[in-house]
């Protein structure tokens, strides 16, 4: 089952094992940086600023069609 991700905000890592915070996303909306956004989510879809599906977030990992990392996220505390 997918996570709503338009419901509350959540914090986007880079990948482990040092996971520096990279941005941060809130009403299905992924911002890299202080105001860009890069990314929107529907579902577990995560789309590109062209409205092309990018690739999917499984158990928290976002990653591209061919599996290439995108990001990690996790519910702000």
């Amino acid at each position: 089952m997918a996570i709503d991700y338009s419901k509350g905000g959540y914090v986007l890592y880079g990948p482990l094992p040092d996971k520096p915070c990279i941005g941060w996303a809130a009403h299905c909306f992924a911002f890299l940086g202080i105001d860009n956004w890069h990314y929107w989510f529907d579902g577990d879809e995560v789309y590109g600023l062209d409205g092309a599906l990018v690739g999917r977030i499984e158990a928290g990992v976002a990653s591209t069609k061919v599996g290439e990392f995108l990001f990690i996220i996790e519910p702000a505390a």
